[in-house]
């Protein structure tokens, strides 16, 4: 791991550049912490290729907060964010790699702005919108003594309405504003007002004037694209473009002659990007177009059998219905139209990768979730395994945790946590991470003890853990007992021989074929008269194994002979 520290001006800067590999990695970033000097009121520290943080990282990051007057996180990876976020730990998300793939801004309204050369260049952007559902604005430097004809032009190559603005409309949805000579158009309250000020930056209508107004009404709403021109009207506006959060974009010089306009633009440092043509057809496309995603289930299997052989995660057995909603998300997030496209944006980068896969295999959770089950399971099934010298437990797809250790408190009430041993496995490594920390949030805490009282608890659920302002941490002779570690239910070899197993609310996401064999897995991987507990919503063939009904209602199983 490689850590670089700044000092400069009371503030101290500490990058860390590598993944966290071991826990002396991550004693050395607390040795730094605990080395600081109390004249030391700024920390920027920045995670720039982290995905997860040891339990005693996390620790002193809780502890900064109360001893550091500004204490400034920043990552990079989503799945940290996403794990920082879950325990209150207020941070900045890094955008990373190319910032476009991640915005997922509703826009509203797209203004075009051009003078000389610009007028194919409009047509070009305009004819690749036919299914935006927005407001289009066009603002051309037009002398006033010759009649328009842009509105005509336009016309013929979309299927949007297409009109001069006039004065007092209200704006319109799928619909082209033309912006007519000799007066300036400004849009207040959603309305188009026209009038015949004096000249600004020597023209009317004026670009600048009609960039700003739509900033100030629309704010992160908007989207305006300054073209090929002389002169600087367009470039005195940007600044407050870019207070309002309004996306900027340029046309790149170079494929310009006309291109004072434009790098005068650019002087100003005031705009998000700088795009040839084509460029900002994809990017208007993806930003203003909702698509029409369909998918068949040989798109989807071909797509899932390129992810398996790519990054060696097997999804090709899940139901592919859920599958596709999850792909439809993501597809009309990223505003991709294609599951080509979207292959491709996938199996090219790894953290879009990651971010749907975590899409795919973390389920909502909390302690004692279901908690008649936890009831059962404390008045039925742990009487019966109270007659075993050893208890093994297999919870599979434990997701971030919570169900392990509800079980490890559970056995510790009922005097049966010192022979046992519990083994936690999930397919997403990163949920594993974090459930060996430990680690949640309070914000279920109230969800948390009313389950954990339902379901029989006989303290307070509290004194299971540490409390921190926005967390709580399961404390160390709770996790004595439980082994976790990542796993895929794909794999045929048996991990142990178990006395209780439990697979709640995993197999509802699989097929009949991925079922059945987890359903042999289990059977292969239970003792005699061991127990499995599967989700209650959660409807598997149980007739072809060695498994009996134990409690109907809420779905637990128990081994048997076979019947010969």
């Amino acid at each position: 791991m490689k850590i670089i520290r700044k000092l400069e001006n009371n503030t101290l800067n500490i990058s860390i550049l590598e993944e966290f590999y071991n826990n002396d990695d991550s004693q050395n970033l607390i040795d730094i912490f605990k080395d600081l000097s109390q004249d030391i009121e700024n920390i920027n520290l920045s995670f720039l290729d982290t995905k997860h943080l040891s339990s005693k990282v996390i620790e002193c990051l809780i502890n900064l907060k109360k001893i550091v007057k500004n204490l400034r996180i920043k990552v990079v990876n989503n799945i940290l964010s996403s794990y920082l976020f879950r325990l209150g730990i207020d941070h900045i998300n890094i955008e990373n790699n190319s910032i476009i793939k991640n915005e997922t801004i509703n826009i509203k309204v797209l203004v075009i702005g051009g003078s000389a050369g610009s007028l194919d260049r409009i047509l070009s952007i305009i004819s690749n919108l036919d299914n935006t559902d927005i407001a289009i604005f066009i603002v051309q430097h037009i002398q006033e003594n010759k009649e328009s004809i842009l509105d005509s032009l336009v016309q013929r190559i979309t299927k949007l309405n297409v009109k001069n603005a006039e004065h007092e409309e209200f704006i319109q949805s799928k619909t082209i504003y033309i912006c007519p000579p000799s007066f300036h158009t400004i849009v207040k309250n959603k309305q188009i007002i026209l009038n015949k000020d004096p000249l600004v930056n020597f023209a009317r209508p004026s670009i600048d004037l009609l960039f700003e107004s739509v900033s100030n009404d629309y704010k992160e709403e908007a989207i305006v694209i300054l073209l090929s021109g002389y002169s600087n009207d367009g470039t005195f506006s940007l600044k407050t473009l870019k207070r309002n959060k309004t996306k900027i974009i340029i046309q790149d010089p170079k494929e310009c002659i006309e291109k004072e306009l434009l790098e005068n633009a650019i002087k100003t440092s005031n705009y998000d990007y700088i795009f040839p043509l084509p460029e900002i057809i994809n990017y208007t496309k993806r930003m203003t177009i909702k698509p029409e995603i369909t998918l068949n289930n040989k798109e989807i299997k071909d797509f899932l059998e390129q992810i398996n052989l790519k990054y060696g995660y097997d999804y090709t057995n899940y139901h592919y219905s859920s599958i596709s909603r999850l792909i439809k998300k993501e597809m009309s997030e990223q505003k991709i139209n294609t599951l080509d496209e979207f292959q491709k944006f996938i199996l090219t980068d790894y953290q879009s990768f990651e971010s749907l896969f975590l899409e795919f295999s973390v389920n909502y959770t909390y302690f004692f979730r279901d908690s008649n089950v936890f009831k059962a399971i404390r008045e039925s099934v742990i009487p019966y395994l109270k007659s075993f010298p050893q208890i093994n437990i297999w919870c599979a797809g434990c997701s971030t945790g919570e169900e392990p250790y509800a079980l490890a408190i559970m056995l510790k009430e009922e005097g049966l946590y010192n022979k046992s041993r519990i083994h936690a496995t999930d397919i997403n490594s990163f949920t594993i991470e974090q459930a060996k920390n430990g680690f949640f949030s309070k914000r279920d805490l109230e969800k948390n003890k009313e389950s954990y009282n339902k379901s029989g608890g006989k303290v307070d659920f509290l004194s299971y853990f540490d409390e921190y302002d926005n967390s709580i941490q399961v404390k160390d002779f709770i996790k004595d007992k439980i082994i976790f570690f990542q796993h895929s239910l794909l794999n045929k070899g048996i991990l142990n021989e178990f006395n209780l197993v439990l697979c709640r609310n995993v197999m509802i996401y699989f097929d009949k074929e991925l079922q059945e064999s987890t359903i042999e897995l289990f059977e292969n991987s239970l003792s005699y008269n061991g127990f499995l507990i599967i989700g209650e919503n959660e409807y598997v063939n149980m007739k072809n194994n060695s498994f009996k009904v134990y409690d109907k209602e809420f779905k637990i199983f128990k081994k048997s002979l076979k019947d010969l």
